[in-house]
């Protein structure tokens, strides 16, 4: 049963893009409360919400370090989407900015416990995923080709992301050093893949019931499920527990 964490009546705030810290304690996400989009954090029970942003630019799209010390998120505040992160252990929360290409560079994401991170890119005129670090810069590319490649970076062997490169958005997995599969295509919009932690189950938004609800596919079985069903959009899933 969903458990609604933030919003109550006559609230019309956007709270978005949610990113659960270590042992599912606390989790930061992004909000137009103050009206423009910040980074807030807020226990698992929706108590002692912080923001941690405070500008008049889009700070959004935030992912976690493992060990919970770090985030990386994009931001707007140099005039251009860069992916910066910031220093959860520090008061004031400084950043440091990891990318300026005048592309815009957005949803980064960690590889685990390695330093490296990935995100979606328009520089070079299609989106497509890069990966850099550890640190600022070091950038190459992950994804090449006329396609619309973006969204998620997982664990090695696996990267999986959304891609038009068949016709139709679909949740693509592309083992290392192996061609790109569809994972999970129709003929509608499948997108926003979410690993889960043990890498059994793979979450995801589809629109093929004729509006975006919440699906997860087992890698192992190929067994489907169906998480959300309503009239309403449900979109961007992330990982509470640990799956079996």
């Amino acid at each position: 049963m969903p458990v609604c964490l933030t919003g109550g009546a006559g609230d019309t705030a956007d709270d978005v893009h949610p990113a659960w810290g270590p042992n599912q304690e606390w989790l930061l996400f992004s909000s137009d409360r103050d009206g423009d989009f910040e980074i807030y954090k807020m226990d698992a029970d929706g108590t002692n919400v912080t923001q941690l942003t405070h500008n008049t630019f889009f700070d959004g799209d935030p992912d976690i370090y493992f060990s919970g010390i770090k985030a990386v998120f994009t931001s707007y505040r140099s005039g251009n989407k860069d992916i910066w992160e910031m220093d959860l252990t520090q008061p004031g929360y400084p950043v440091n900015q990891f990318t300026t290409h005048t592309g815009t560079d957005w949803t980064p994401t960690y590889l685990y416990d390695s330093g490296i991170w990935a995100f979606t890119s328009a520089r070079d005129g299609d989106w497509d995923i890069l990966r850099g670090g550890p640190g600022p810069g070091n950038v190459g590319q992950q994804t090449i080709g006329d396609h619309h490649d973006d969204d998620v970076w997982y664990l090695p062997p696996n990267l999986f992301y959304s891609s038009d490169r068949f016709g139709t958005w679909d949740v693509i997995k592309a083992p290392n050093g192996l061609p790109a599969q569809k994972f999970f295509g129709t003929s509608a919009v499948d997108k926003q893949p979410a690993p889960g932690p043990l890498g059994r189950w793979v979450a995801f938004t589809t629109n093929k019931d004729g509006n975006y609800e919440i699906y997860m596919k087992n890698t192992v079985s190929a067994e489907v499920v169906r998480l959300t069903n309503n009239g309403v959009a449900d979109t961007g899933p992330a990982w509470w527990a640990w799956w079996h």
